[in-house]
């Protein structure tokens, strides 16, 4: 549902941009691809799990999509979409306990913490100006929605525990533009609650081969960290830590 709202929001920002040459209104579109590493431990009234010991989840290859709109009316904050899918599977000889289970033999997992991000935010006044367009910053609020899904199964027996949470995170963003064609984007989104908190740190460098009048391409090589520690949400525990380096192309407007 989130998935097709967010595709369909950003086509139609897309089809309007292109209909009006984009007279107004700033941002970027763009597409990637992501390596995710986990790593960590998950805990479901039973045993505390260890991913890749207990588990053996694999690393895993996905592509995810990413957009900014940035409009001219004072006040209103600007638009942030992200959409990052995220499935884990593995197979391993194991003895634990999961939703009051035992669980024995080859044991078989899949993990999914699908993202949805919506999001608002403001640029830092005057900051660009003052610097000659060399540093430019933002700061907001991301809703992201997380879609969880754990499922554990052996032969004859299997067990699955599911919920999905929307998360609010604080938002800040700083671009270095040392080069016309060159620059370096940090983000960093988070939050933390009692014993709960979830990080998401990136940073990449982006290079922009032609400068254009209006749709400007541009590739990046980038590295992201994510950390989610839960205590006790439906009965859920964890501590996962997730490194993904990534490549995207896209375009700015």
């Amino acid at each position: 549902m989130f998935k097709k709202f967010i595709l369909g929001l950003t086509s139609s920002l897309i089809a309007l941009n292109i209909s009006t040459a984009i007279p107004l209104m700033d941002g970027e579109l763009s597409v990637g691809y992501i390596q995710q590493k986990p790593d960590g431990w998950l805990q479901y009234k039973g045993d505390r799990i260890d991913l890749k010991d207990n588990l053996g989840l694999d690393n895993e290859n996905k592509f995810f999509a990413k957009a900014k709109i940035e409009h001219p009316i004072p006040l209103l904050p600007n638009i942030y979409l992200q959409y990052t899918p995220m499935k884990f599977t593995g197979d391993k000889i194991n003895v634990f306990r999961f939703d009051n289970k035992v669980f024995a033999g080859n044991v078989h997992t899949e993990l999914q913490l699908d993202h949805y991000d919506i999001g608002f935010y403001y640029n830092v006044p005057m900051l660009s100006a003052l610097t000659a367009n060399v540093f430019e910053a933002e700061l907001g609020l991301i809703i992201r929605i997380i879609d969880f899904q754990a499922k554990v199964s052996t032969v004859g027996q299997s067990s699955t525990t599911d919920f999905t949470a929307p998360i609010p995170l604080l938002y800040g963003s700083l671009t270095i533009n040392p080069f016309e064609f060159l620059s370096i984007v940090g983000e960093a989104k988070g939050i933390s609650y009692n014993s709960n908190f979830y990080y998401d740190f990136s940073g990449e460098v982006r290079y922009q081969p032609v400068s254009a009048v209006v749709f400007k391409p541009f590739v990046a090589v980038g590295y992201k960290l994510e950390r989610l520690r839960i205590d006790n949400v439906s009965d859920v525990y964890s501590d996962i830590k997730i490194k993904q380096p990534y490549i995207s192309i896209g375009i700015s407007f």
